[in-house]
Formats: C-alpha cells, sequence, structure tokens
C-alpha cells in the first residue's frame, strides 16, 4: 500500500514523544482482526474455524498502567461475532464497530493483529485501514510484532503518532505514569526518531483476573478456535490463553523473536499467580481448554511441573495444549506423565530441519540423536498429539538437504508434520514492493495442502518430478510450493499410520474445499463433489494416484 496524500497522522511539532500525552488520557487497546479479508469465507465462519484468540497482550498493557484509564476493543471477535448475523462489506463493517466502541477515548493503542510482516503487501489491510479511520481523533500508538519490523514505515508514512518496538509495558509507564525513559518509542519530529533510554526487558509480574470482567472469554468459542488443538479437544469447550514465559532463550537464525524482544533474556510470570489465573478461569468462568502462548515454556521446567500438580490436586476439568512448540531437549518422562495426568491432549516441537549442517547452521538448540530420542519417548504416550515443526528453503539449501528433512520426518514418526518455507522477517521496502508473490501462495503451518485457491499454478510437479531432484544442486525458489505439497501429502496421509480424525476433522473446519481432508476422513460425496468443480484438484488427484484411495 503507497503511501496516499492526506491518509495517517499529521507531523508532530513537539520534541519528544512524551508531549504528544494528552492531559487526561483515556486509553482505547484496540485489538485488529488476525482473518483474511481477501479470503474471508462464510462457511468456515460458520464452522468456527477462524482464530478468536483473547487479546491477552493488551490485557498485559491494560493492567501495567495503574492511573490511566484504559479498556480493551477486540475488533476480531467482535467482527466476527457481528459476521455471524450479518453480511456486507468488511472494511465498512469493522470501522463501524470500531466507531461503537470507542467512548471517550483519546489515545488509541493499536495491535497490528498479525505476526508476519504484510501490512503494506496488499491494496487494503485491517490493521491500516484502523490507523487512517483514527486520524485526527486523538493520539495514534501502533505496537505488536509486526509494528516493530515495520516502525519506520508506519511513522514515515504518517500512518501514526508513535510506534511501540518490541514490548511496550515500561515504554507506556515512561509516556503516561512517569516511568524511567526507555529505549524504542518511534515518533516524528522533522524525520523518523526513536527515544534512547533504558533496554532492560519487562518483568511482568501483575495478575491479569482484573481484567477479564470486560472481556466476554466465555463466548470466544462460539466464534472461533484458537488452533487445531482447541477444535481437537472441542469446539463446544470455553477456551482461554495463558502464559509463563515471555522471550526464548535460543538463538536460532530464523526465529523473529529475538529481533522483536531485542535480547534472549527470558522473563517468567509468578507461578501462583498464574494458577490462580487458570484457576479463576475454570472455577468462576467455566474454560474447558487453555492454550499456551510460551515460545519456550519449559525455560520454567519446574515451575510448569508445579502448575500441572496442582491442576491435578485441584481435580480441574480441563485440558491444555502448548501449539506454539516445546524444546526437545528438556522434556522428560515425568514432565510427560504429569501432561497426561493433567489434561493435555498434545504439544507441537521444533525440530526445523533432517539435515544435521542445516541445524549447525541456523543454531537449532538439538541433533538429530536428540531428535530421535524424544520420538522414543513419546511412543510410550500415545494419547498425547504431538506435532513436528519443519522448515524447507533454507538460503543455500540444497535439494538433498531437502530430501533429509523429508525422510526423517517419516522417521520421527510423530502424530502430524507441519512443513513451512522459510521466509525472511524484514521491513517492507515500499519503493521496489512486489504483491505477486504475497497474492499468488504463501505457505504456513497452518495450511494443510496447498494454496485456498484452487486455479492451476504456472508450475506442477509430479511426485516422482520432485523426488529426483538433484540432491547435490542448491534449490530453487520457485520450486518450493511444489515440494511443499508432496511433503505435507505424503508424511500427513499416504504415509500416516495413526491419522487422528479428530485433527482431520478441525482442519476441515478452516479449510472446507480441500478434497485431501475429505478422502481421508472417508466422506467419498465431497470429494466428487470438489473434483468435479475443479480442474486443480483433479490434476492433482491424477498426479499423485489418489483416486487409489
Amino acid at each position: 500500500m503507497e503511501k496516499r496524500e492526506g491518509d495517517g497522522i499529521q507531523a508532530s511539532h513537539y520534541l519528544m514523544p512524551k508531549r504528544f500525552i494528552p492531559q487526561k488520557p483515556e486509553i482505547a487497546f484496540i485489538h485488529c482482526p488476525t482473518f483474511s479479508f481477501e479470503s474471508y469465507q462464510p462457511e468456515v465462519l460458520r464452522q468456527r474455524g477462524y482464530y478468536a484468540y483473547p487479546p491477552r497482550a493488551l490485557q498485559c498493557l491494560q493492567v501495567s498502567l495503574k492511573h490511566t484509564p484504559s479498556r480493551i476493543i477486540d475488533l476480531n471477535f467482535l467482527l466476527l461475532e457481528r459476521l455471524q448475523t450479518q453480511s456486507g462489506d468488511l472494511y465498512k463493517m469493522l470501522l463501524q464497530i470500531l466507531d461503537e466502541n470507542l467512548g471517550f477515548a483519546n489515545v488509541f493503542g493499536i495491535s497490528t493483529g498479525v505476526i508476519v510482516p504484510t501490512i503494506f503487501h496488499s491494496d487494503r489491510h485491517p490493521f491500516l485501514e484502523v490507523l487512517k479511520h483514527l486520524n485526527g481523533r486523538g493520539l495514534v500508538m501502533a505496537g505488536g510484532a509486526c509494528a516493530t519490523i515495520e516502525a519506520r514505515n508506519l511513522i514515515e508514512g504518517r500512518w501514526a503518532d508513535i510506534v511501540f518496538k518490541g514490548e511496550a509495558e515500561d515504554k507506556l509507564k515512561y509516556l503516561f505514569e512517569d516511568g524511567p525513559l526507555t529505549s524504542g518509542i518511534a515518533y516524528w519530529e522533522g524525520g523518523y526518531k526513536e527515544t534512547q533510554g533504558s533496554e532492560s526487558m519487562v518483568h511482568f509480574e501483575e495478575s491479569l483476573i482484573e481484567t477479564y470482567k470486560d472481556i466476554p472469554i466465555e463466548r470466544y468459542h462460539e466464534i472461533g478456535s484458537l488452533s487445531p488443538f482447541s477444535r481437537m479437544a472441542g469446539q463446544d469447550k470455553p477456551y482461554a490463553t495463558i502464559q509463563l514465559i515471555r522471550g526464548c532463550r535460543m538463538k536460532c537464525s530464523f526465529c523473529g523473536l529475538s529481533q522483536y524482544r531485542g535480547s534472549n533474556e527470558v522473563c517468567e510470570y509468578p507461578q501462583d499467580t498464574l494458577f490462580e489465573e487458570i484457576r479463576y478461569l475454570s472455577e468462576e468462568r467455566g474454560i474447558r481448554h487453555f492454550s499456551w502462548l510460551d515460545e519456550d515454556l519449559l525455560a520454567g521446567k519446574d515451575e510448569v511441573k508445579e502448575i500441572l500438580k496442582q491442576i491435578i490436586k485441584h481435580k480441574l476439568d480441563i485440558t491444555w495444549s502448548a501449539p506454539t512448540g516445546l524444546i526437545t531437549a528438556y522434556i522428560d518422562e515425568e514432565l510427560l506423565d504429569l501432561a497426561v495426568k493433567s489434561g493435555c491432549v498434545g504439544f507441537r516441537i521444533g525440530i526445523e530441519s533432517g539435515n544435521a549442517e542445516i541445524l549447525k547452521r541456523i543454531k537449532k538448540p538439538g541433533t538429530l540423536n536428540k531428535f530421535r530420542r524424544i520420538s522414543r519417548m513419546l511412543q510410550k504416550y500415545p494419547q498425547l498429539f504431538v506435532c513436528g515443526l519443519y522448515m524447507i528453503g533454507f538460503e543455500k539449501e540444497t535439494y538433498g538437504q531437502i530430501l533429509d528433512t523429508y525422510h526423517f520426518a517419516l522417521e520421527m514418526n510423530l502424530s502430524w508434520s507441519h512443513f513451512s518455507v522459510y521466509q525472511e522477517i524484514a521491513e517492507t521496502d515500499l519503493k521496489h514492493k512486489s504483491l505477486q508473490a504475497y497474492r499468488d501462495w504463501l505457505p504456513s503451518p497452518h495450511k494443510v495442502t496447498g494454496s485456498s485457491k484452487t486455479e492451476m499454478p504456472s508450475l506442477m510437479l509430479k511426485p516422482e518430478e520432485i523426488f529426483n531432484l538433484p540432491k547435490d544442486q542448491m534449490h530453487d525458489p520457485k520450486l518450493l510450493q511444489e515440494i511443499w505439497f508432496a511433503f505435507n501429502l505424503y508424511t500427513n496421509y499416504v504415509l500416516n499410520k495413526k491419522p487422528d480424525l479428530r485433527w482431520l476433522s478441525g482442519l476441515q473446519a478452516t479449510y472446507p474445499h480441500h478434497p485431501i481432508i475429505s478422502l481421508f476422513l472417508n466422506q467419498k460425496e465431497r470429494v466428487s463433489s470438489i473434483l468435479e468443480a475443479s480442474p486443480y484438484w483433479r490434476q492433482r488427484f491424477e498426479d499423485y494416484r489418489l483416486c487409489e484411495f
């Protein structure tokens, strides 16, 4: 999206961002939609296939300010809720809902909602539309992982008065409640500027229980889901998210978390405070499924074990999952025993590559033999649904190294294998951006068998062509889509020894028109209907001999 005359916030004449603050600030923290407006499908909405995460990050911001009135507006929840009974232009509905809920706010803290920096990769984006709509109505602040990466573009384009780079609690305390000056507050003063001050990590200790009074947490499951894990646990189970550890100790080269936080230091929520929140949500709000948000949950392994023991002791009627992933080096049998007894349905583990050289290059904290040890250990716990996370397309990765990852995924013999394509996380070059790569096909761990679109791609390879690519040759990025398709199909469907129908049903809620899911759910009439309408899928079924199934 190009900068347009009159869009965004006008340049400020203040020397420091603290002078932006109105005399009597009242903040509206705004959570933007997390689903794609371009590919919105009412059928996915009806099946509660869109993600509806409670605004936990904004709750943390709200409770960090002791003397400044604030409220949370979850536009993702409110828009999905309205779409259940109404239809129309999504952007018009979004801004109408925003106006209905602003109240007397004169400061707006807007979270991008998404973590991948694609806000400038389409003609319109909900986050930018919200920023533009609030132009001239008060102080506009932007934050979140995506805003951190795009801070310069947001400030120079006058989309926001202030952009918080990284975690915002201490930055808000500086601006609104006389906290110490911190680094990473971007603003405009005759050009792009950033504050220079303390760079210490946020250490969060407050309870979030009070912030739930205005959040209909027990209704989020009625309009969406958290992940395939929450759908697998039961779509009619009220759910919530929890977090013990912020940050990650590791230094994997492909991960943008350290770029966002500015450090590999982790901070830990108080164990007792977190358990009281879990107990409150379970016993007083009826929450029955919890999802850990932690990137490095086992940095507090002893604390995790104690929380699980408390869940068992108090006989809380809950299930839980850890979809972001656990670091395998810290998994042991005591932890797995407690996980099963406390209601765990499953988790993901980061493996990334089946090639030892690639693991070293990307600084992954694990070896192939350590991963094999975990695989053997997990065979003792068949009730846990465990997904391996894999990535292909690293810089200078050969076809042979990519195939090593495929074969290792089969060897690991986990419940599911999530393949994704490596994508560099970087600021958008607005002068030379290309929308084509974004629009054509953007693989992600959450997709199942390919693009949601079914038009014929410019390149389609048969499986024998993919598995006979020259092993010592550097990969061609144009072929990654086809490689990704084949790996997902074979590891998760054709060669999967234990496909879980609950998991497949959960995936189908988000991808209702993928005939491969329907095929392995034995929905023959549905498969026939999709194939009859789609030349793309007919060609795929022929190339991969899927009709034999």
